[in-house]
């Protein structure tokens, strides 16, 4: 009660890693970013292995991209439409 207010911070680590791993694979191997020259594809393998190996935490690097594709998707589409 007297101690000053915590952060919270989400578990992208754990995501990342884990549940939006598919994701991140599928973003990887065949994103809309990827294929159309925005991201390059081998930087991105890199970061994935190197976080799955624990040399560096991208997880929160991962999560712009991942965020960042789907917001692509969906302003790709044009309004009105599913992504």
């Amino acid at each position: 009660m007297y101690r000053p207010k915590g952060l919270f911070s989400a578990p992208l680590r754990a995501w990342m890693s884990r549940d939006l791993a598919p994701l991140v694979r599928e973003v990887v191997n065949d994103g809309e970013l990827v294929r159309s020259g925005f991201l390059r594809r081998d930087a991105l393998r890199r970061m994935v292995a190197e976080d799955a190996a624990g040399q560096q935490d991208f997880s929160k690097h991962l999560w712009h991209v991942l965020t960042l594709e789907y917001w692509y998707r969906g302003a790709a589409s044009g309004p009105g439409r599913a992504p």
